[in-house]
C-alpha cells in the first residue's frame, strides 16, 4: 500500500513534457538599385497570438551580421491543437529610412511548424 501510495504522488507530480520548435527568420534589407542584402542588429520581432503578444514563443535577440534570427515556441509533441501566430517585424530606430515588411503567419501543431524560415525584407524608402 505505501509502495503505491508513494507511486501515485510521484507520478502526479511529474511535469509536463515539453519542447521547442524553432523557426528561422531572414532579414534582408534592400536598397533602390541593389540585390537584397543581410540587415544586422535589427531587434526583436513579436510573436502575437490575435492581438496579444504571445507566451508560447519569442524571438529573442537581434538579428546577427548574416540577418538570422532563431524563434522559439513552447510545444508539446503530441498535442493535436492548432496554434496560429502573427511574427511581427521590428518598426524601430534601426530600421528608420526603411518600409518595414508585412506580417507574416504560421500556425504550429504538435511541435511541427507550418513553416521552418520566413524571409522579411526592408525596402528603403529611396
Amino acid at each position: 500500500m505505501r509502495t503505491l501510495l508513494i507511486t501515485i504522488v510521484l507520478a502526479s507530480a511529474a511535469p509536463l513534457v515539453f519542447a521547442q520548435a524553432t523557426l528561422q527568420l531572414q532579414v534582408k534589407q534592400l536598397a533602390s538599385s541593389n540585390a537584397p542584402r543581410p540587415f544586422s542588429d535589427v531587434g526583436h520581432f513579436d510573436i502575437r497570438s490575435g492581438n496579444t503578444t504571445s507566451s508560447d514563443g519569442e524571438c529573442p535577440g537581434n538579428s546577427d551580421a548574416k540577418g538570422m534570427v532563431n524563434c522559439r515556441f513552447v510545444c508539446k509533441p503530441d498535442d493535436q491543437t492548432t496554434k496560429n501566430f502573427k511574427i511581427v517585424p521590428p518598426r524601430n530606430e534601426r530600421t528608420r529610412g526603411f518600409t518595414a515588411p508585412v506580417t507574416k503567419e504560421i500556425s504550429l501543431q504538435g511541435c511541427k511548424l507550418s513553416v521552418a524560415a520566413l524571409e522579411f525584407v526592408y525596402v528603403d524608402f529611396a
